[in-house]
């Protein structure tokens, strides 16, 4: 039986449970069990808080965002859901930081490089590194990024495929100095693609 079962079977009393016999159990789940889920939400968590307003367990990112004016993209699954809201990029929209934020939340796992007046004022480049390129994932940030950005600034999303630091360090030193003498610039050793048999 259900937490929320086992209280309204406790609440009939001793008296009512022993004469009601063995239907008692799925009689009382039967009827306990449309409102189980809202029972869930309304319980009180580790944090004090009521489960749908504690963002770590909550299932629904969204509704929290709503009562708390943040607007989270469609998409998003329930992990990117509460990165940003964790972050709330529409509040800082515009901003260099909500722009990184969107990036992160669209795309878990990867570093996140923006890169200023590429050329011009006018253009920003987010660069994401690790993986491939991935189109969907490639999708995502954009449709997430462009909804930051300022209005009238160019905006191009780049999928890098880079090596991770563990790589790095594992195959080319644990010091600046060997990393320095392994590649002539930050660009090289960001964008390096590990050695063919050095990867699992």
């Amino acid at each position: 039986m259900t937490a929320f079962g086992d209280r309204v079977r406790a609440g009939l009393g001793d008296t009512l449970v022993r004469r009601s016999g063995p239907l008692l159990t799925p009689v009382i789940e039967g009827l306990v069990g449309p409102a189980t889920t809202v029972d869930d939400l309304v319980a009180e968590t580790d944090g004090g808080w009521a489960a749908i307003f504690d963002l770590d367990v909550t299932p629904a990112p969204a509704t929290l965002g709503a009562a708390t004016g943040t607007l989270i993209p469609a998409g998003l699954t329930l992990e990117q859901q509460r990165t940003y809201l964790r972050e709330q990029p529409g509040r800082r929209r515009g901003s260099a930081s909500s722009i990184i934020a969107a990036a992160r939340a669209a795309a878990p796992g990867r570093l996140v490089d923006l890169f200023e007046r590429l050329g011009s004022p006018w253009n920003l480049e987010v660069r994401l590194t690790g993986g491939s390129n991935d189109p969907i994932t490639l999708a995502a940030v954009e449709t997430a990024v462009r909804a930051q950005k300022p209005v009238g600034i160019t905006l191009t999303v780049t999928l890098v495929a880079g090596a991770s630091y563990d790589h790095l360090r594992l195959h080319h030193g644990t010091t600046y100095d060997a990393q320095a003498a392994a590649f002539g610039t930050y660009d090289d050793e960001r964008t390096h693609l590990p050695e063919g048999g050095t990867t699992p």
